[in-house]
Parts: C-alpha cells; sequence; structure tokens
C-alpha cells in the first residue's frame, strides 16, 4: 500500500496542473490578505489586526477544499484517459488498496496545500498588519493551535 502510496505521489508532482494549483494557491492567499489590509485602510468597517489575522484564517479551508476536489477528479480521470487504470486493475492488487492509495494521496495534497497556504498567510499578515494589542504572538499562536 506505502509503494501504491508512493506511486500516487510522484505521479501527481510530475503534472504541471499541481505546480499550477499551488501557485494558484499561493496567490489566492495573498490576493485575499492584500484585500483584506485594503479594507483595513479605507475604513470599511474592517479592523483588521495582525494577531486577529493568524488567529482565524478561516478563508483558507474553501480554497483548499476547491482545490483538492480539483485534483482528486484529475487523479482519478487521468487514469482513465490514459487507459492506465486497466494496467493497475489487472494487477494482483486489489482495487480498494488503489482507491484508498488515491484517497490518502489527496488528503496529503489538502493537507500540503494547508499548510502552504497558512505559512503565506502568516507571513503576509506579519508584513502587513499592525499589532492590534499588547498580545504576544505566542499567545496568538496558541489560540490557533488550540481551535
Amino acid at each position: 500500500m506505502l509503494k501504491l502510496m508512493q506511486n500516487e505521489w510522484m505521479k501527481l508532482w510530475n503534472k504541471k496542473s499541481t505546480w499550477v494549483l499551488v501557485a494558484i494557491m499561493v496567490v489566492l492567499t495573498a490576493g485575499m490578505t492584500a484585500l483584506m489590509k485594503y479594507i483595513s485602510t479605507q475604513n470599511m468597517g474592517g479592523n483588521f489586526t495582525r494577531e486577529s489575522m493568524i488567529g482565524d484564517p478561516s478563508s483558507l479551508g474553501g480554497t483548499v477544499l476547491l482545490l483538492t476536489v480539483i485534483v482528486a477528479a484529475g487523479i482519478v480521470a487521468s487514469e482513465f484517459s490514459q487507459g492506465t487504470i486497466k494496467m493497475l486493475l489487472t494487477r494482483p492488487v486489489k482495487r480498494w488498496k488503489i482507491l484508498t492509495s488515491k484517497f490518502i494521496t489527496v488528503n496529503l495534497f489538502g493537507i500540503f496545500l494547508m499548510v502552504i497556504g497558512y505559512i503565506v498567510y502568516v507571513l503576509l499578515a506579519l508584513i502587513l498588519f499592525k499589532s492590534g494589542t499588547d498580545q504576544g504572538l505566542s499567545e496568538v499562536w496558541g489560540k490557533a493551535c488550540t481551535c
């Protein structure tokens, strides 16, 4: 099963579309953060501070979910379009192991996207936003990790 997951992971990263999706994640995260900064500076009702940004990265979840669904559909569709699913099914590997390896690979990719998005989000929050309270970043990290 580990070999199947490794094979799926390598096939996933050999596609240009995977790298494009990672770039889209970075650009969308940067765009959302820049939009929040713009709203904050224009006094449109948004009072964003560095701590509130780091403590509540709720905008990442939907983006990661959308991109992960695209990858999942691409993994299965490419197997059928290239005809490699027939080769996989003729091997002495059970079907549930093949599908489970694809499922785990897609979930790992989603976790990877979430980590990348959160790193970009935190870095831009540290660069763009002022600290709103005397609260230290260690307290904010504690809130972010306990949620």
